[in-house]
């Protein structure tokens, strides 16, 4: 957040009227860019082996970015909706319920079966343990010189 302080104001106003749509505007350029630069840094440089292996894509397709604009504030936003993207970057050490469902076995009690039999597995608790591999948090770190600096020319 930047603050200023203006000493003058009445007669600094009109001029800061004057500025202010064109210093709006290339700040909304500008977060725009940095937003297409970093979801693309995920999904080129996290999503594709250093941090996860790519299995489905539908992760990394999942990536995207929106703008959000208020009088007084500009919001680049970077982020997924996809269930289980906060367990990969936050991590997860919690006992959790699997729901009964229906599973397909090709052995019993350590013998080949004929053929594949369905089976009603009941509703029970595991403990799940996922360490924190963090793809979004890592990337943006990894961009906030750049970040900074660009909101800072596009303010000058």
């Amino acid at each position: 957040m930047i603050k200023a302080e203006l000493i003058g104001r009445e007669h600094l106003a009109p001029f800061i009227r004057t500025i202010l749509p064109r210093v709006q505007e290339r700040l909304n350029e500008s977060i725009t860019r940095l937003c297409i630069k970093l979801s693309r840094a995920v999904k080129e440089n996290k999503l594709s082996g250093a941090v996860l292996r790519n299995r489905t894509g539908r992760l990394r397709r999942s990536i995207n970015y929106r703008i959000e604009t208020t009088p007084t504030s500009i919001y680049g936003i970077v982020g997924t909706g996809v269930e289980y993207a906060h367990a990969h970057e936050y991590g997860v050490d919690k006992n959790v319920t699997v729901r009964e469902h229906m599973r397909q076995i090709k052995k019993a009690w350590g013998k080949d079966l004929k053929s594949p039999k369905a089976v009603m597995v009941k509703s029970h608790s595991r403990h799940m343990r996922l360490p924190a591999r963090s793809f979004l948090r890592s990337a943006l770190a990894e961009m906030e010189a750049e970040i900074q600096s660009q909101i800072r020319a596009a303010i000058k």
